[in-house]
């Protein structure tokens, strides 16, 4: 087991607030409790959702996909915050359950892109960003259908997160260890390992800096980090492509 999903290890999962022992959140910066979809919609209606301010009432999401195997790593800057996130952990035990695989390394497919939890954020989200890399490579082979061509993709991928807790957007303006130990993560396997590392946001905040692009690490422009594409055209797009499936 790698010291990324060891350092998770040590975060209790019994019940919430979940945040890790090392990470020293400002209680400013933690949103009140929502505990299910109807206080979701009642904090909506009575303007009460902070935009910036982190869901600790929901698993953190430091990471999906086999950490150990994929080939490819996409690297981002926080989970983002819906209705149906609070749903998913809070009425679905399957769900949570995958999710808690996920932390532990014990789950190592997507739960955001297994078609069952199709009607989720993650699902929604995920889907639409490899949507263009897999209508591509079903194109390229007749024999694959799309959602063949999207699980091929998702095995060959995994995704870290340069903050594990959710909000609405991302205000920043604080180092947790959890960060470090994200980026150390990254950073070690860099030097030791031949993946393809594809930084789609917060390229200095992970620790990089424009001149490290190389064979194995593709850094976005700020220009691109915004909408952080990962379709063919795109910096990262085309890498994967290459890597995977060897189109030039």
């Amino acid at each position: 087991m790698n010291f990324l999903v060891d350092f998770w290890n040590q975060m209790e999962t019994s019940s919430g607030p979940y945040v890790h022992p090392e990470d020293d959140l400002p209680a400013r910066r933690i949103h009140e409790p929502i505990r299910s979809m109807s206080e979701y919609a009642e904090a909506f209606r009575a303007d009460r959702l902070d935009d910036g301010k982190f869901h600790t009432t929901l698993l953190p999401k430091p990471y999906s996909g086999d950490l150990d195997n994929a080939e490819i790593l996409i690297l981002l800057l926080n989970p983002g915050l819906g209705p149906t996130d609070f749903k998913a952990e809070c009425e679905y035990p399957e769900y949570r359950s995958e999710m808690m695989g996920t932390l532990r390394q014990t789950h190592k497919q997507h739960v955001c892109l297994d078609p069952k939890w199709a009607w989720t954020e993650g699902f929604a989200w995920w889907e639409q960003k490899f949507r263009r890399l897999a209508q591509e490579v079903a194109k390229r082979n007749p024999a694959l259908s799309y959602f063949a061509a999207l699980e091929l993709i998702a095995h060959k991928v995994a995704w870290l997160e340069l903050v594990p807790y959710h909000s609405r957007s991302f205000a920043g303006g604080f180092n947790l260890r959890s960060s470090e130990v994200a980026k150390d993560f990254v950073h070690s396997e860099l030097k030791k390992r031949d993946r393809l590392i594809v930084v789609t946001r917060s390229v200095t905040a992970w620790g990089f800096a424009e001149g490290d692009s190389s064979s194995n690490l593709v850094l976005y422009p700020s220009r691109q980090a915004r909408g952080a594409s990962i379709g063919p055209g795109t910096p990262g797009g085309d890498a994967i492509l290459r890597r995977i499936f060897g189109y030039k």
